[in-house]
This record gives structure tokens, C-alpha cells and sequence, in this order.
């Protein structure tokens, strides 16, 4: 019995120690996965890596776009002009008024709104009430509205005419009690507004005011102390829907930059008050900006506009000379530089526009008009000598009737 245990314990420890076959010769299994398996296993793995990836680049566009869209809510950029009226209920919370301005089309992004309003502790100061609001409005208009009873909100209607002057027209509104000049220039001056035509605007520090030629004349209506910032994006935004894809195809093949085409516009708009005579008067200063012969656009236009800026009592004719502000004036000089000046130098209407991008085509490079509107226009300076001499005669017999 001691050598059948000895011979049990030894066939049993001989098989924990070999890996058993289910036929006699067969080798072991092997627990690697198959070609197959693993092939199929590793492209499971690659189509989740990428259902990740575009999952992440989705949510990087929707992020993008929703920043965009409350950039643009915000500052009440490229949104559609129009007036709605709206109703705020009595005990109305931030979210419910919030849905009430994105279900009427004041606002885009109610959740920018509700953060934007948080952040400016405007949430417990927004009164019940019916208020008329502009569809164009960024949010710091919107609020000041919401703050204001009805009573305490008085509009005001001011009318600016084309070529007015970024500071004529900051005066108006100060005298209409909109916002103080000051505060108006400095907002213009300052701040990025974040339309795409700021981007081509040059920067040059000779130029007095960066918007000067951009104030769309028009008519508006504004809130009595609505604020410099929210008035300058309404002119901004008037420009940039009047601005259309037409005339930015005409831009294109002119040559010219939006600045030069609008600078140009501000001279062509000082010069013919009358429209009928702004393509040829245009027609005269294109042919000087491509002249050799007249290089200088020698238009008194740009030097009453820095004579009256920074010369007390300037009268057409006097010495442009003023140290501290020398630079500006060398600048907008036409009779000493080539070419146009450093900036507009008036706010143009559109026939001013339309005219210096499409202006008359002829030959002549010289222009004057007398008293009675009539424009009498010369191929060189003898000519223009000639019409100069009968210009007064037409003056002096004006003036003795």
C-alpha cells in the first residue's frame, strides 16, 4: 500500500504541474484574443476616440458661436432695427424678464443677459411697468431703460444734417441734454465698438477724431440722459446698415479703403451742398488724387475744418499756425500735402458716398461756384482763372440786388 500512495501522489503532482489537453497531443490553448477580435477592438476604440473629438469640436463651435452672438446682444451690434412694446409684471424675477425680451426680439441670449445683469447689480432695480423698446439696443440701453419709470423717461428727436461735424453734433446732444459732449467725444474717441469697418480704420495719430466721418446723419430719437456710449453705437450702427453690400462691391473695385472713400465723401459733402453737383465735383478731386501735375487737392474745406478747430475766431485765409496742435494741422492741410487728409473732416451723407465711389468721369481738375449755386468747372488754371474773375463779377451783382 506504501508504493501505490507513493505512485498515487506521484501522478498527481505530475498533473498540477502539466497543463491538461483535451487530446492526447494537443497543445495548450492560447488565451490571446484573435486577429479578428482585436482588429474589431481596436477600431471600437478609435471610433470612440472620435465621437470624443468631434463631440469636443462641436461644443468648441456652439461655445464660439454663443460668445459671438452675446458680444454682439451686448453691445447691440449688427441686430435689426425695429420697436416693440413689452410688459414687465409686478414681482417679475431677472429669468422671467429676461424671457420676456428674448420672446419679443430685444435680446438673443437670455442667459448673457441674466449674468450681464447680475454682474452690474441691475437685477432688484427693474421697475413693472409698459416700456417701448428698439430692437438694436445692447444691454447697458436696455437696463437703463428697465431702471426708469415712465415718467422719468423722456425722449427727445434730434435731426443732424449731412456734414455736420463730430463736435457740432456732440453739442447738439449736450444741448438736448442726451449726454454731455465730453463724454460723447471720449466714447467715439475710445472705445471699439466691434464693427468689422473699425478694423480698417488706419492708425494714425494725426487724426483729431478716429470716428469723425462714421456719425450717420439722420434723424433719432434718444432718451434724455441715455448716455455717450449707447448714443455713438446708434450712429455707428445707422452707418452700418446704410453701408450696403453694393457699395462695398463698388469699394472693392475702386481701389480706394472705406476711409479713404469716406474721407473723401466729407470733402465732396463740404464743397456741393448740392447733390446734382457732387459727381462732378468728385469727378475734379479723383482726377487730382491720380494727377501728377495736381498732386495737392488744395480744397479750403479741410482747412476751415482744423482752422475752426483749434484757432479762435479763424476766418478763412489766416495763417494755420497753433504749436501745441501743429501736428493736426499739417495733417488736414490740402494745400501742402498730396493727396487726402488724415481723416474726414464731416459726417457725409449718402449722395456724398455714392459720389466718391462712383464719380463723374471727365477732365477736369478745377471748380468754383458763385452765390447763385452755379459750379463752373476748368481743365487748367487759366480757365479756372477766367471762371474765378466771372464768379465775382456774378457775386457783386448778387449782392448789389
Amino acid at each position: 500500500m506504501k508504493d501505490n500512495d507513493r505512485r498515487y501522489r506521484s501522478e498527481n503532482e505530475q498533473s498540477r504541474r502539466s497543463p491538461r489537453s483535451t487530446q492526447s497531443g494537443q497543445k495548450p490553448r492560447d488565451m490571446r484574443p484573435s486577429k479578428g477580435t482585436a482588429q474589431r477592438l481596436k477600431a471600437s476604440q478609435v471610433a470612440n476616440g472620435m465621437m470624443i473629438v468631434a463631440g469636443l469640436v462641436a461644443f468648441a463651435i456652439f461655445l464660439a458661436i454663443f460668445i459671438l452672438q452675446s458680444a454682439s446682444d451686448l453691445f447691440g451690434l449688427n441686430k435689426e432695427e425695429g420697436r416693440v412694446e413689452i410688459t414687465i409684471p409686478e414681482g417679475a424675477s431677472i429669468g422671467e424678464i429676461a424671457d420676456i425680451l428674448e420672446d419679443n426680439g430685444v435680446i438673443k441670449q437670455e442667459l448673457s443677459f441674466r449674468f450681464y445683469s447680475g454682474f452690474k447689480k441691475k437685477n432688484d432695480l427693474y421697475k413693472p411697468g409698459t416700456y417701448e423698446m428698439e430692437t438694436d439696443w445692447g444691454y447697458d440701453q436696455i437696463m437703463y431703460r428697465l431702471c426708469k419709470s415712465e415718467v422719468e423717461t423722456a425722449i427727445t428727436t434730434v435731426t443732424f444734417i449731412e456734414g455736420m461735424t463730430a463736435e457740432e453734433i456732440a453739442a447738439a446732444l449736450e444741448e438736448k441734454q442726451v449726454c454731455s459732449a465730453e463724454d460723447f467725444l471720449k466714447a467715439m474717441d475710445e472705445i471699439d465698438f466691434g464693427y468689422t469697418f473699425e478694423e480698417t480704420l488706419p492708425d494714425n495719430e494725426n487724426r483729431y477724431h478716429q470716428l469723425e466721418g462714421y456719425l450717420f446723419p439722420d434723424t433719432y430719437e434718444f432718451y434724455i440722459g441715455e448716455g455717450a456710449k449707447s448714443v455713438v453705437n446708434r450712429f455707428l450702427n445707422n452707418f452700418n446698415n446704410r453701408f450696403s453690400g453694393e457699395m462695398y462691391a463698388q469699394l472693392e473695385k475702386s481701389g480706394m479703403t472705406l476711409d479713404e472713400v469716406i474721407t473723401l465723401a466729407s470733402i465732396i459733402q463740404k464743397e456741393a451742398g448740392n447733390p446734382a453737383e457732387m459727381k462732378q465735383v468728385a469727378g475734379v478731386f479723383h482726377n487730382r488724387l491720380n494727377s501728377g501735375a495736381y498732386p495737392h487737392l488744395q480744397t479750403d474745406t479741410t482747412t476751415n475744418y482744423i482752422g475752426t478747430t483749434f484757432i479762435e475766431d479763424y476766418e478763412k485765409g489766416e495763417a494755420l499756425v497753433d504749436e501745441e496742435n501743429q501736428h493736426y494741422i499739417d495733417a488736414y492741410n490740402s494745400f501742402d500735402i498730396k493727396g487726402l487728409p488724415a481723416g474726414p473732416i464731416c459726417n457725409p451723407g449718402l449722395d456724398a458716398i455714392k459720389a466718391a465711389l462712383d464719380p463723374a468721369k471727365h477732365s477736369y481738375y478745377f471748380f468754383v461756384s458763385d452765390k447763385a449755386g452755379t459750379y463752373y468747372y476748368a481743365r487748367n488754371f487759366d480757365e479756372h482763372q477766367a471762371y474765378t474773375a466771372r464768379v465775382a463779377q456774378v457775386n457783386a451783382s448778387l449782392k448789389n440786388d
